[in-house]
Order: structure tokens, then C-alpha cells, then sequence
């Protein structure tokens, strides 16, 4: 618009040097418009000034020139407004969009600490029962090998009171024969003594060697009970020792899972934060006006113009 205002105050100035004054008031005020759009009374201009118009035409088309200016710096203003509710606007909706985000990370994070809790109350409630199940089968397995003990030390005792009753009695037949015999046998009452004292010394062999075998059987019963004993509280406290090391393994494995569907859960959030952003952002470099030319720039760009006329 510059460049065709110096050709038209040019044709004035040869045509009527006296007239060039209004013109160069209209382009001194085409020159304040901001922005790089031209007049669309360019071309009336243009026009009148190849059809030898007169100077009131020309003034008439700069005036309206003038009021074309002014409805462009309204409609400026008025971008300008409604760029600035655009972004007051843009920035209540991604206030509402980071509260929804904060709330539903808030409800995600509740519930991922409630099934955590259920899970760790659960797993207790299980590792106390499997206790309190080793801790019946222990106490039973006791009570059978203090039974079998009572019950093995109730026939050793039968057992040794019927050697003394079996003992007892053999005394006193050997006694009763003896008595019945000094009579009839005085003659070979040496030789009887000496059997019967042979007699007696083998019986008290056979009974050591049967009290020693007894000892020893009772020795060696109370060895495998204790045996027995040991080696079924091993086998508890193995048992004791797997399940604890099962339940730490599950509950590892738990608490990965919920980390795992933690992460999953925050991933789509996180990842529609982003794009909300980068859409806002987006927005707003759309909406900022384009950068206004310094007067100063426009001045020096018209005077080459005209001079290039």
C-alpha cells in the first residue's frame, strides 16, 4: 500500500504540485496500520489516478482509505480480546484437566494401597494358620511318643515283675525239694549242693544276661524313640522353613504385580497429562497475533519503494 501511495503522490506532484498535500496525509496515516495487510482502496486509487480523475475523487477514495483503517484497528482490538478469553479459556480447561489427573491418581493410589493390605492381612491370616497347624501336628507327635514310652515301660515292668514272680517260685520248689530230699539223699547231699549250687549260678547268669538284654533293649528302644523324636521335629521345622520361604516368595511376587499394575495404571494418565500440554502449548502459539513491523521499517521500506517508482 506504501509502494502504490508514493506513485500516487508522484502523478500529483507532476500533475498538480498545489494538490499533493492531502495525499501525503492519507499515506502518513496508512502507514500507522499495523500488520502487513494493504488497503483494499488501493486499487481505487490506482484506478482513479490512470483515468486522469480529479483531485476531490482522489481525496474522496482516501478518505475512505482513512475509515477502512480505522475498522481494521478495531477488528485488531477486538482479535486481541478475544485471543486473550481464548487463552483464559485454554488455561480453566487444563486447570480442570490436571484436578481430574490429580483425583484420579489420588483413587488409583487408594485402591493399589487397600488390595496391598488385603493381600498382606491375608497372607498373615495364612502363615498363622499353617503355624497353628505345625504347632498341632508337633504336639500331637509328642503325645503318641509319650504313649508309646508309658506303654513300653508297662510291659518292661510286667515283664520284670513276672522273671521275679517265675524266680520266686523256682526257689522255692528248689527249696521244697531240698527239704524233701536231705532226708533220702543225706549220702549225695555234697553232690546236690553242688549241682544245685551250679544250678543257681547258671539261673543267676541267664538272669543277668536276661536283665543285661532287657537293659539293652530298653536302651536301645529309648534311643529310636529319642530318634524318632529328632528327627520328626527336623521334619517340622523343615516344613516350618518351606512354607515361610513360600510365603515370602508370594508375597514378593504380590507386591511386584501391584507395582507392575501401579505403573500400568499411571501410564495412560501420565501420557494424556502430556498430550493436554502439548496441545495448550500448541494452541497458544496459534493464537498469538503476528509480529507487528516497526514504523521505522515500513518508512525505509516505502522511501525504496518510491525511489525504485
Amino acid at each position: 500500500m506504501a509502494a502504490l501511495m508514493s506513485a500516487a503522490a508522484c502523478s500529483l506532484q507532476q500533475r498538480a504540485p498545489s494538490s499533493v498535500q492531502p495525499l501525503q496525509r492519507a499515506r502518513g496515516l496508512a502507514r500507522v496500520q499495523p500488520g502487513r495487510r494493504a488497503l483494499r482502496s488501493t486499487a481505487s486509487i490506482s484506478e482513479a489516478l490512470t483515468n486522469g480523475a480529479s483531485l476531490a475523487s482522489i481525496g474522496a477514495v482516501a478518505a475512505a482509505g482513512l475509515i477502512y483503517v480505522g475498522v481494521q484497528s478495531s477488528g485488531l482490538t477486538n482479535l486481541a480480546e478475544s485471543v486473550k478469553n481464548q487463552a483464559a479459556a485454554q488455561a480453566a480447561a487444563l486447570k480442570g484437566t490436571e484436578d481430574r489427573l490429580a483425583s484420579a491418581l489420588e483413587k488409583a493410589a487408594s485402591a493399589q494401597a487397600a488390595a496391598l493390605k488385603d493381600t498382606e492381612d491375608r497372607q498373615a491370616a495364612a502363615l498363622a494358620a499353617s503355624e497353628g497347624r505345625l504347632a498341632a501336628g508337633q504336639a500331637a507327635s509328642e503325645t503318641r511318643l509319650e504313649a508309646a514310652l508309658a506303654k513300653q515301660t508297662s510291659a518292661l515292668e510286667k515283664a520284670a515283675s513276672a522273671q521275679a514272680a517265675a524266680l520266686k517260685d523256682t526257689e522255692d520248689r528248689q527249696a521244697a525239694a531240698l527239704a524233701a530230699s536231705e532226708g533220702r539223699l543225706a549220702a549225695g547231699q555234697a553232690a546236690s549242693e553242688t549241682r544245685l549250687e551250679a544250678a543257681l549260678a547258671k539261673q543267676a547268669a541267664a538272669l543277668e544276661k536276661a536283665a543285661s538284654a532287657q537293659a539293652a533293649a530298653l536302651k536301645d528302644t529309648e534311643d529310636r524313640l529319642a530318634a524318632g523324636q529328632a528327627a520328626s521335629e527336623g521334619r517340622q521345622a523343615a516344613a516350618m522353613s518351606d512354607a515361610k520361604v513360600v510365603l515370602t516368595a508370594q508375597q514378593a511376587a504380590s507386591e511386584e504385580r501391584v507395582a507392575a499394575r501401579q505403573a500400568q495404571a499411571q501410564a495412560p494418565l501420565l501420557d494424556l497429562a502430556g498430550k493436554a500440554v502439548s496441545a495448550l502449548m500448541h494452541n497458544n502459539a496459534l493464537a498469538l497475533p503476528p509480529r507487528a513491523v516497526p514504523q521505522a521499517e515500513e518508512a525505509d521500506k516505502s522511501d525504496h519503494d518510491s525511489g525504485d517508482s
